[in-house]
């Protein structure tokens, strides 16, 4: 692939969300920061709180709403699993997984539409509430890399699990040494699988923002990330602090209901121009009004 392409068709099928190339080779100062990310993202939701908190609260409404079913569900499965001893636990963890696999593509379709609206912003100035809902081809192939990240999880984590199921079958004098091999195994796939999800950030905005197949999606975040990993960790350890802080001010005080869909569109509003950044040339986005009005710094 060359140094430079169009941006793929963005989820409506069409043109790019954001109109340009995608250029390689970028110089260093384009690169995420963790202030950036920040500053940026606050300046979305500053700029266009409606947009910003009308993404986060649909996902907050969504996590709500499917708390309460499966809740509901899992009450309403108490009688009929208390009947079936072993293989009721069994049902119940089954239906509990079901609920989730429903669950997360409504999230990832919620998700990819933040990522259009908020890019489409970014780069045009243009606001479509209705991106929210129909980012449906990015959704898709970003639940698909998401299957694939979760199977490779997996297998990361299965020589650990194997020696788990291997020692508790075994017993005896085996029991503890295979108990301090898995634990062993696990830290070391644990500190793999953030190595590589860290490389893997800017995947899910590729493909949302310049429709970008899965495959140049990783080759270009895992080649643009070289170097910016411990930045996207200390954001992302910032952001889940502020996210754990707006849950507790959920359930305590009332103001999480705004404060956590806040947090959400920072974070994806933020990674969204630390994507454009990277994907667009200096002279592209310096005349971007967004960049512009907010201090970029050209």
């Amino acid at each position: 692939m060359s140094d430079q392409w169009s941006a793929g068709a963005a989820a409506d099928g069409g043109a790019a969300v954001v109109p340009g190339s995608i250029a390689e080779g970028l110089p260093v100062n384009q690169a995420l920061a963790i202030d950036s990310v920040f500053r940026y993202g606050m300046a979305l939701v500053r700029e266009q709180p409606v947009l910003a908190l009308a993404g986060g609260g649909l996902l907050l409404a969504m996590t709500i709403v499917m708390g309460l079913v499966s809740f509901g569900v899992q009450m309403a499965l108490i009688p009929v699993v208390a009947d079936m001893g072993d293989m009721g636990q069994v049902v119940s963890q089954l239906v509990s997984v079901g609920l989730s696999l429903v669950q997360l593509p409504i999230q990832l379709l919620i998700t990819a539409g933040m990522m259009v609206a908020f890019g489409r912003y970014i780069g045009t100035d243009e606001v479509r509430l209705g991106d929210l809902f129909s980012s449906i081809v990015p959704a898709l192939k970003v639940f698909a890399f998401s299957l694939m990240v979760g199977a490779g999880a997996t297998i990361l984590m299965s020589p650990a699990i194997g020696v788990v199921v291997v020692g508790s079958a075994t017993g005896g004098d085996f029991l503890l040494p295979s108990m301090a091999l898995a634990a062993l195994l696990g830290l070391v796939a644990a500190i793999a699988l953030v190595y590589v999800s860290l490389g893997l950030v800017l995947v899910p905005y590729a493909i949302a923002i310049d429709g970008l197949s899965i495959g140049d999606a990783i080759r270009l975040s895992w080649s643009w990330m070289d170097g910016g990993r411990l930045t996207v960790f200390v954001t992302n350890l910032v952001i889940g602090l502020l996210s754990t802080v707006a849950g507790f001010a959920i359930y305590c005080l009332g103001i999480g209901l705004i404060l956590q869909p806040a947090v959400v569109a920072i974070q994806t509003a933020g990674f969204a121009a630390g994507w454009l950044l990277m994907a667009r040339s200096r002279e592209t986005t310096s005349r971007w009004a967004f960049f512009e009005r907010n201090n970029v710094g050209f």
